[in-house]
């Protein structure tokens, strides 16, 4: 199976006229369409990272998943 690398352009779509105040959800599963009860949910901010950095002049942004 083929990695899908998100770009801006895609959450920009998803996140059109949200308020800033809106909340995530990053929602893990195994694919299967109705079983959400078989997902890992992450919805506290101590699970995720979000950050940016400067690498060769470029400003890169990143969502890193914490998994305890």
């Amino acid at each position: 199976m083929k990695n899908k690398k998100i770009k801006v352009k895609d959450i920009r779509k998803l996140i059109k006229g949200l308020s800033d105040q809106s909340n995530f959800e990053i929602d893990i599963s195994d694919g299967k369409i109705g079983h959400r009860s078989i997902s890992t949910d992450i919805r506290r901010m101590n699970e995720i990272e979000l950050d940016t950095y400067t690498r060769h002049g470029k400003t890169l942004a990143y969502i890193n998943i914490i998994n305890n």
